[in-house]
C-alpha cells in the first residue's frame, strides 16, 4: 500500500522526532483515505465509450492486484480519449507514488485536481502526497482548501494538523488534532499521539505525559500505542527539577565607570573620587540556577538564584558583584497562563560593599494556543535603593522606582527559522524629580534559526529611547557648567548566540552582544559601548 511499502516511508521529520519518520499515526490515517479511494471500484467509470470503461475497470482490477504496469497501460487508454479523468489521473498517481516516482505522483495528482476542483478526496490526496515530500507549506493551502469546502472532515483536520506540526506551529497542531478527535472518535490514538508531540515543544510536559498515555491506552498491543508509551516514559525520565547556566566571558567597555566620564563620585568612605573616562576590558562571570518546588499543570513554583561580576583590567575602574534570589510562580487556566516573578538583589562596589539594593515583582499573563503564537501582557515595578552617600546633591539621587509595562509576541515559523519574537514596552522612572527621572519607549525583535549538524542560532534586537524628566538640573556646582537641556538617552542593543547540545541535558553555546548608549548632553558624558563575547555551558 502506498505510504507503507512504497520508499516514502524514508522520508524523516525535521523535529524533535525525527527518528520516528513517518509516524505509524501518519501511515494509518492515510490508509483510511487510501480506502475510501479504492472505494472507486465499486462507482462508475468516468469513460466516454465502451472500451474506454472497460480499460478503466481493468486498470482498477490491475491495481488492486498490485499489477502496477498493466493497470498503468489501461488507465492510459482511458486518458487517450478524456485526458482529464480525475479517477484516472488519480490513480495514475498513487501508481507513480509506489513505483518511487513522488514528483511525479504530486503532478498527477495535481491534475486531478485541475479536473475535478471541488472533490475534497481527490484535493487530500495531494495534501497527503506533498507532507510525503516534506512540502508542508503547500500540503496546509491544500488541506485549509478542502476544510474551506466540507469544514466537518476529519481526515483534512487529521493532516492539517500535521502539516503545522511538520512546520513546527504546535498551538495549531493541537488545534487541529482536537477538532479532528471531535469530529471522528477513531481517530483518537492518532490525534492524541501527535497532540504529545506538539505540547513537548511548547514545554507543558504533563498535557504531553497525559496524551501519550491516552494513546498508548486504546490499543495497548498496536505499534503507535507501543512508541507513545515509550515516549511518555522517556518525557517523564527526562523531566528535572533543577539545573543551572554558567556563563564566563569578555566584554570591551568604551566608559565603564557607573557615573559618566566627567564626575566626581561622591564622599564614598569620606574621599572624593574622580573617575576619569578611559577604555577599559572586563572580565565577566556569571551563574544562573533554579530547583523547582511544583510542576504541575496547574500550578508551577521554580526558586533560584542568579550571580554576576565583572572586573577590570584597570585597577582604577569599578568592579561589580550582584547577587539575585528569585521566584517564580505559575497558575494555568486552560489557553491562559497567569505568572508572577519576585527578585531581590544586592550589588557591591569595590569602592562601596553596600552598593545598591533591588526589590521587584514581574506579574504577566500569557495567552498560549492562539492562531498567532504565544502572546504576553507583562507588567513590571522594581524599587531601588542606592546606599551609597550622593555628597549633598539631591540632583543626582538616583533612588526611587521603575515601571514597565510591555506586549511581547512568539511566532512560530515554518524550517529553518523557528520562531520570530517582537515586543513593544513603556517605561517609566520616578526619583522625585532627580537627575534619573524618566519616561521611555522599548522595542525588540528576534528570530531562532535551525543550522545543519542540530545547531540553533538565534538573533534579538532591542531599541530603547529615554525621555528625561528634569529640565534644569544645575551642573554649576559639578563641573562649572550653567543649567543644561533636558536629557534624551538612545540606546541600542544586539544579541546574538549560537548554541548546540552536547549529551543528554548539557548545552553549549556561544553568545555575542553589541551596546551602544548615546545621550544628547554633551557636558555630561553618558555614551557609552559595549562589545562582548561570552562562552556558556547549561544543565
Amino acid at each position: 500500500m502506498y505510504g507503507q511499502n512504497d520508499g516514502w516511508t524514508s522520508q524523516r521529520s525535521t523535529h524533535m522526532t525525527s527518528a520516528i519518520g513517518l509516524d505509524p499515526a501518519f501511515v494509518r490515517s492515510y490508509a483510511v483515505l487510501l480506502s475510501t479511494l479504492l472505494g472507486l471500484l465499486a462507482g462508475p467509470a468516468a469513460a466516454t465509450s465502451v472500451d474506454s470503461e472497460l480499460a478503466y475497470h481493468r486498470g482498477v482490477v490491475a491495481y488492486g492486484e498490485g499489477k502496477l504496469e498493466q493497470a498503468s497501460s489501461q488507465f492510459e487508454r482511458v486518458l487517450a480519449e478524456d485526458p482529464d479523468d480525475a479517477s484516472v489521473l488519480q490513480y495514475l498517481g498513487l501508481i507513480a507514488a509506489r513505483q518511487g516516482a513522488p514528483d511525479d505522483a504530486i503532478e498527477l495528482f495535481k491534475r486531478a485536481v485541475g479536473a475535478a476542483p471541488d472533490d475534497p478526496e481527490i484535493r487530500s490526496t495531494l495534501g497527503v502526497a506533498l507532507l510525503h515530500r516534506d512540502r508542508a507549506g503547500e500540503a496546509a493551502e491544500v488541506f485549509d482548501r478542502v476544510l474551506a469546502v466540507e469544514p466537518d472532515n476529519a481526515q483534512a483536520e487529521f493532516y492539517a494538523g500535521v502539516a503545522d506540526y511538520r512546520r513546527q506551529r504546535y498551538p495549531e497542531t493541537v488545534q487541529h488534532m482536537q477538532a479532528a478527535l471531535g469530529l471522528d472518535p477513531s481517530l483518537r490514538m492518532q490525534s492524541r499521539y501527535y497532540i504529545g508531540l506538539a505540547e513537548v515543544f511548547m514545554g507543558n510536559l504533563g498535557a504531553s505525559t497525559a496524551a501519550f498515555a491516552d494513546a498508548a491506552s486504546i490499543s495497548p498491543s498496536d505499534p503507535l500505542a507501543v512508541q507513545a508509551d515509550m515516549l511518555g516514559k522517556r518525557i517523564q525520565s527526562d523531566s528535572r527539577w533543577w539545573g543551572f547556566d554558567v556563563m564566563t566571558g569578555i566584554e570591551f567597555d568604551s566608559n565603564p565607570t557607573f557615573v559618566g566620564s566627567n564626575v566626581d563620585v561622591f564622599d564614598i568612605d569620606g574621599e572624593r573620587i574622580a573617575l576619569d573616562k578611559q577604555e577599559d576590558v572586563l572580565g565577566v562571570f556569571s551563574i544562573d540556577t533554579y530547583y523547582d518546588l511544583v510542576d504541575r499543570n496547574l500550578l508551577t513554583l521554580r526558586i533560584g538564584y542568579s550571580g554576576f561580576l565583572s572586573k577590570h583590567h584597570t585597577a582604577e575602574e569599578v568592579d561589580q558583584l550582584t547577587h539575585v534570589g528569585w521566584a517564580n510562580l505559575g497558575i494555568g487556566q486552560g489557553d491562559l497562563r497567569f505568572g508572577a516573578r519576585f527578585d531581590i538583589s544586592t550589588t557591591d562596589l569595590d569602592l562601596d560593599e553596600d552598593y545598591l539594593e533591588m526589590r521587584r515583582v514581574s506579574p504577566s499573563i500569557t495567552y498560549w494556543r492562539n492562531t498567532w503564537g504565544v502572546t504576553q501582557l507583562l507588567y513590571q515595578y522594581q524599587e531601588l535603593d542606592y546606599r551609597f552617600s550622593n555628597g549633598g546633591a539631591p540632583s543626582h539621587d538616583p533612588d526611587g522606582t521603575t515601571q514597565d509595562l510591555s506586549l511581547n509576541q512568539f511566532i512560530y515559523l515554518p524550517a529553518p527559522f523557528t520562531y520570530m519574537r517582537a515586543g513593544i514596552a513603556y517605561e517609566r522612572a520616578r526619583t522625585d524629580g532627580t537627575e534619573f527621572e524618566y519616561d521611555g519607549v522599548a522595542v525588540a525583535l528576534g528570530a531562532g534559526i535551525e543550522l545543519p549538524y542540530e545547531v540553533r542560532a538565534g538573533v534579538l534586537v532591542q531599541y530603547y529611547h529615554r525621555d528625561y524628566k528634569n529640565r534644569s538640573v544645575d551642573l554649576a556646582a559639578i563641573v562649572g557648567d550653567p543649567p543644561r537641556p533636558r536629557r534624551d538617552d538612545d540606546i541600542a542593543r544586539l544579541k546574538l548566540d549560537l548554541s548546540v547540545p552536547l549529551a543528554q541535558y548539557w548545552e553549549f553555546a556561544l553568545r555575542g552582544a553589541f551596546t551602544f548608549i548615546d545621550s544628547n548632553i554633551a557636558d555630561y558624558d553618558y555614551n557609552r559601548h559595549v562589545v562582548g563575547a561570552y562562552v556558556s555551558v547549561s544543565f
